[in-house]
């Protein structure tokens, strides 16, 4: 991942701490909810161009589902990798975290199961390649192998633990959880 200095620039030069000082990502006028409400900054939206015009990208703006893709593709492929490692023993392990420790939207049934059933795992395998092709320095987008493999084989990492394809290469025999 590369650093931005936009937040250091902000607190820096422009002197945007946050609401005791009225003005941070967001301005904050005490007569308008008790100073508490965040308020939309031009100065910040300024800043914010700047950077984003100095960036590789140029100023791209991102769809929603690119930015879903950017936060969420990577936390799911962390999962991958807790699996892979034996953290968790099951898929069913991480959403169960996720659901009830996070906060996860139950409807989408935590994240290996929303990979799965909602993204599909060809997909996902796509994103993070290009997303770490971008990102070439990091290892935040670059995929697991756990993920590969169930791309390879044409199957859910649910599949993948029901069949018994994580047993053949489990070194841990109980989860760490």
């Amino acid at each position: 991942m590369r650093y931005t200095e936009l937040a250091d620039e902000m607190v820096e030069k422009w002197g945007r701490v946050g609401q005791k000082a009225q003005k941070g990502w967001y301005n904050y006028d005490p007569n308008v909810g008790n100073g508490r409400k965040a308020l939309p900054s031009p100065e910040m939206e300024e800043l914010i161009i700047k950077h984003s015009m100095n960036s590789p990208h140029k100023g791209t703006k991102l769809s929603k589902d690119e930015i879903i893709h950017r936060v969420l593709f990577p936390l799911v492929n962390e999962g991958f990798k807790i699996l892979e490692e034996g953290i968790a023993l099951d898929p069913s392990d991480i959403d169960i975290i996720y659901l009830y420790g996070y906060g996860w939207p139950a409807f989408k049934g935590g994240p290996m199961f929303w990979a799965d059933n909602y993204i599909g795992l060809t997909k996902l395998l796509n994103e993070l390649e290009k997303f770490h092709e971008m990102c070439p320095g990091s290892d935040y987008f670059r995929p697991s192998e756990l993920l590969k493999r169930c791309v390879d084989l044409g199957v859910g990492v649910q599949e993948y633990y029901k069949k018994g394809y994580a047993a053949s290469g489990a070194t841990t025999p109980q989860s760490k959880l």
